[in-house]
């Protein structure tokens, strides 16, 4: 369902947080801890390397990770993470997609899952 509305490859815009769809529309963020304290942080190539994973890389993450989906939010061990983005282009009217918030959220809901798969996926444990 995500794949018409969140399309690989994802790639970094704007710093080290934004994460932008190949037709350059916002996917997510990486969650920064000068906004939420309790953020889950890692290095820029940490990052990168999460971004190719979801991206079809066969790398392999050597941790234990815990990931769970809560209202847009994808946590790493109990830790905000990844916010899951598009809402306004999802729903929105003169520019956006105009869909109702329960597709809205059907879509977003679908892309947290795949990235948790993808992820889980690429632990070695």
């Amino acid at each position: 369902m995500y794949k018409d509305y969140f399309k690989k490859p994802f790639k970094f815009l704007f710093g080290q947080t934004k994460v932008f769809t190949s037709d350059n529309q916002i996917a997510f963020d990486f969650v920064p801890k000068m906004i939420e304290p309790d953020a889950y942080i890692m290095s820029f190539e940490d990052k990168q390397g999460i971004i190719d994973i979801i991206n079809g890389a066969e790398k392999k993450i050597n941790n234990n990770f815990k990931f769970k989906c809560e209202c847009g939010t994808i946590f790493l061990n109990e830790k905000p993470f990844i916010w899951i983005r598009s809402w306004g282009r999802l729903t929105g009217t003169g520019g956006g997609l105009g869909l109702s918030s329960e597709k809205a959220k059907e879509i977003q809901d679908s892309f947290a899952n795949f990235i948790i798969k993808k992820l889980e996926a690429a632990i070695v444990n």
